[in-house]
């Protein structure tokens, strides 16, 4: 883990409190000149981060910039992250056959699709936009069921996130106040001969912001890369 990183992520683990640059540069093992160094570098990368004389540094708690070191970190798989990509989906079929499991997120999708084929529009920072690609053994009959236990997975991390109760619709859709937040996007590796699935890619797309809000900024309690931890240990765990 870069210093970038490991600053980050003891920022994030005390969000909205303010952290000593003598603890910051002990934890990673660097002078306190290097702390404030990598912390004006973070500034400059977009976090929102306050620095008071003797009290220290801060990550603002509406910060919500994507961290593939901060959801590493908190679930244990490999992420990558882009700012822009074709599709999460895509990528994490590539990065899987090379890697093994992982994770993809991206702040923003320029050919994320739907089920059908049609284009998920995936504005920059204002969504969340993930794939999950892991090996996944199951029957076809079961496979099945797989897209009914994602979408209503999701939508109890929404709920506990947001505070709000997304209504399923179509299997993998979910709906608030009639308009759609969520699209789920299941891509299977199949043994035609066992019948069996050998490999699953899920690609999960969710509108966070609408055009009023504050570019950047999660529409909901807790930052987008939380929502994502969630996300992830909630289906990894009922998978």
């Amino acid at each position: 883990m870069n210093l970038k990183s490991e600053i980050l992520k003891s920022l994030e683990a005390c969000r909205g409190e303010y952290v000593s640059g003598e603890k910051l540069s002990q934890s990673a093992g660097v002078t306190r000149q290097a702390v404030w160094k990598t912390v004006k570098k973070l500034n400059e990368d977009g976090y929102v981060i306050h620095s008071v004389t003797n009290r220290g540094y801060m990550l603002d708690g509406k910060c919500d910039l994507l961290s593939s070191s901060v959801i590493s970190e908190r679930t244990g798989v490999k992420v990558y992250y882009y700012d822009t990509v074709s599709s999460t989906n895509t990528v994490a079929k590539s990065k899987f056959y090379a890697d093994g499991a992982c994770m993809v997120v991206a702040d923003c999708q320029t050919a994320g699709r739907t089920k059908d084929g049609s284009l998920f529009v995936s504005p920059e920072r204002k969504g969340i936009y993930m794939s999950l690609a892991l090996p996944l053994k199951r029957s076809l009959s079961s496979a099945e069921n797989l897209r009914r236990e994602c979408a209503e997975t999701v939508a109890l991390c929404i709920e506990r996130a947001c505070g709000i109760k997304p209504e399923i619709k179509n299997t993998d859709e979910l709906y608030t106040d009639g308009k759609k937040i969520c699209g789920i996007l299941i891509e299977a590796d199949v043994n035609l001969a066992t019948q069996e699935t050998r490999s699953a890619v899920i690609g999960i797309g969710i509108y966070t912001a609408d055009a009023q809000d504050t570019p950047g900024y999660v529409a909901s309690s807790e930052p987008r890369n939380m929502l994502i931890c969630d996300i992830y240990k909630s289906l990894t765990k009922s998978l």
